[in-house]
């Protein structure tokens, strides 16, 4: 995550970035080099910051950063999965395929050259609350919860829940597949 520990949600474009994982610092070094070239070579970019998109996928191996994949893969299987502390970490999830038609959308209309803009379903939902969702759907599965190491705690980023106003005043896009629909 780009913005790191939200200081307020829905995080917009102007909150603060500082990200606290390898991974966000990355995501930083990325946008920025894009912003650059745009600005010294004429980069045409158009900068997505998204929230845990997920659906249908080709490996299970990969999909640390997928939590809701990880908990479908694991349930079907009719394993349990652990969750950090009470699970009441809030997350925004985005369907695949309304991404995709996102960038459908801003491919063939060429609008929003040079923006950053958060992308997710604009929603937060508690980690549990979506884990019991899944095993609602699939009538298997099981969650257990465990205590916070000191090395997963220091890169959690607490709740987040994307503003996407920006995104919908700019192009008109909203996300149209609920958590439900998509799980």
């Amino acid at each position: 995550l780009e913005y790191g520990k939200p200081i307020y949600l829905p995080v917009d474009e102007k909150h603060p970035v500082s990200p606290i994982s390898n991974y966000g610092k990355q995501k930083n070094i990325i946008t920025n080099y894009c912003i650059r070239l745009a600005k010294t070579r004429g980069l045409k970019s158009v900068i997505l910051r998204t929230s845990n998109p997920y659906g249908p996928h080709l490996h299970e191996t990969k999909s640390e950063y997928n939590i809701i994949n990880k908990f479908i893969d694991q349930f079907i299987r009719n394993k349990e999965i652990y969750l950090f502390g009470d699970g009441s970490q809030v997350r925004d999830y985005l369907y695949i395929e309304d991404l995709i038609d996102l960038l459908v959308l801003l491919t063939k209309k060429n609008i929003a050259q040079g923006m950053i803009f958060n992308i997710g379903g604009g929603k937060g939902y508690a980690i549990k609350e979506t884990a019991r969702e899944i095993i609602k759907q699939l009538h298997k599965g099981r969650i257990k919860y465990k205590k916070w190491d000191k090395q997963t705690l220091a890169v959690e980023s607490g709740n987040y829940i994307s503003d996407i106003s920006l995104i919908y005043k700019t192009t008109g896009w909203v996300p149209k597949t609920s958590l439900k629909q998509g799980i």
